[in-house]
């Protein structure tokens, strides 16, 4: 966990550098390029499928902290979609930290979830968001 703390503080720090302006001009286009050229995956097709079925207002494909695209938001709950081929366990913790030191809550569906069980996982994820919040 130390180890994440460092990396997280360095990135903050080196991010910090970079002008707004300069920030959105590095993520935009290559964000633009993804919707552009990317079709969703099926897993986040689950996902979006089962938002739409329990009536969540959220968002595709956000970004930010002018850095970091999310599969979906809603408000500063963040889910991503964890294909095993595509996601690592270590960069993802560390991600996951500079999302929560600027509040934000990261809930992570596995692929296994989103591709057997899409409207409990979300569920799941709205109710452990809620229990974090003390709702």
């Amino acid at each position: 966990m130390e180890e994440i703390e460092k990396r997280r503080a360095g990135l903050l720090r080196s991010w910090e550098n970079v002008p707004p302006e300069e920030r959105l001009a590095r993520v935009i286009p290559a964000l633009e390029g993804r919707k552009r050229h990317r079709r969703i995956s099926t897993l986040e097709a689950n996902v979006a499928a089962a938002l739409l079925f329990l009536e969540i207002e959220h968002e595709r494909e956000k970004v930010v902290m002018d850095r970091y695209v999310v599969d979906f938001a809603i408000g500063k709950l963040l889910i991503e979609v964890d294909g095993t081929y595509w996601h690592d366990p270590a960069k993802d913790a560390i991600r996951d930290a500079l999302l929560a030191g600027e509040g934000y809550t990261v809930i992570r569906i596995p692929e296994n979830d989103a591709k057997h069980r899409p409207l409990q996982a979300v569920a799941n994820a709205l109710l452990l968001w809620g229990n974090r919040r003390g709702v």
